[in-house]
Parts: C-alpha cells; structure tokens; sequence
C-alpha cells in the first residue's frame, strides 16, 4: 500500500502541463532530426551525382575521405555510387530538395529556439537554388562548388543544432522526472519518521 501511494504522489507531484509541453517538443525535434537527416542525404546524393556526371576526373581530385563520407550520408552502394546519367534528373532532384529544405525550414522557425537552425536551412536552400541555375545551363563544376558544397554543410550545422536541442530536451524530461521521484522520497522518508516516532512512544 505504501508503494501504491508512492508512485500516485510521484504522478500526481508531476506538473501534467509542462511535462506535456516538454514532450510534444521533444517529438517535434525528433521529427525535425529525420527531416533534416533526409534532406542531408538526398543533398549527398545530388553532390555526388554531380561528380559522377563531371567524369572520372572530378571523383578522382576528390579526397578519398570525403568521397567515402558522401557515400555513407547518401546510403549509397561504395561500388555503385551514382545511377544518374542525364543533367536534367539531377536538377529537378535538387529543386524538390530545395522546396523542401525551404518547407522544413518553416516549421524550425516555429519551434522554440527554431530561429538558428531555420536560417541555416534557409541558408542551404539559397545555396541549392544557386546550384540549380547553373545545373540548368549544365554547369555541373559551378554548381557544385561552392552552392552544392555549401548547402550540404549548411544542412549538417542545422542537423548539429537540432540535435543539440533535442538533447537539452531530453534531460529536462529526465530531470523533471528525477524530480518527481525524488519529492516523493523525501514525504515518504518524512512519513516512516513519524510511524517511527509513534512506534517508539
């Protein structure tokens, strides 16, 4: 029974309204996490078809680090990386990549503390769009450096931002439930000294 009480008071001392809002932020920075590790994958995978349309010289200057690193955030196949043969395909997937950036940077905006990130998915669409011009006019060296390069790293600072946030929303849950626990300890603690008193007496 004592136990019983314990955890009601522990449900009962959490504070229902901020704990919610605590929650829901989380869920929607984890949303925001997927997206954006989305839109990091689908810009890897524009880059590196970019390179593979440039011909063998463009991949071979590139660091070998780097060339693996694209890989692995485009979730391609090392020994086929790129299936793109045609400029156009590549420019009409840049420009859904970049109204979605544009999209997602929206709903950044509209969480707490959404403005840095936001300005950096912003700031990856701008460079997106750059890129998509001279894609256009089948500029695969301008497009993809510097607008391309850019925007993959804009995209990652924003990710590094989000997840930093999801974190510290994380362990306010996590305190906000230590907390809880914790007050219930300290009245049932104060309880079995006065069942003690009396006992004693």
């Amino acid at each position: 029974k004592q136990a019983e009480l314990g955890l009601q008071m522990m449900l009962n001392s959490l504070r229902e309204a901020e704990r919610r809002k605590l929650e829901e932020l989380a869920r929607k920075l984890d949303d925001l996490q997927k997206q954006i590790a989305n839109l990091i994958r689908r810009q890897s995978g524009h880059n590196l078809d970019n390179l593979f349309l440039q011909g063998p010289d463009a991949i071979g200057k590139l660091e070998t680090k780097l060339r693996e690193s694209l890989i692995t955030q485009a979730e391609r196949d090392a020994t086929n990386p790129s299936t793109i043969s045609d400029v156009g395909v590549l420019s009409a997937g840049q420009e859904q990549t970049e109204r979605n950036t544009r999209d997602i940077a929206k709903t950044a905006g509209d969480l707490p503390d959404g403005a840095e990130p936001s300005d950096h998915l912003t700031d990856a669409a701008d460079k997106m769009e750059r890129a998509i011009v001279s894609l256009r006019d089948s500029k695969l060296a301008e497009a993809y450096d510097p607008p391309q390069t850019d925007a993959l790293a804009a995209l990652q600072a924003a990710k590094k931002l989000v997840d930093q946030q999801k974190s510290a929303a994380d362990k306010k849950v996590q305190d906000q439930q230590k907390e809880a626990i914790r007050q219930v300890y300290v009245k049932l603690k104060e309880d079995q000294k006065k069942l003690n008193a009396v006992t004693l007496q």
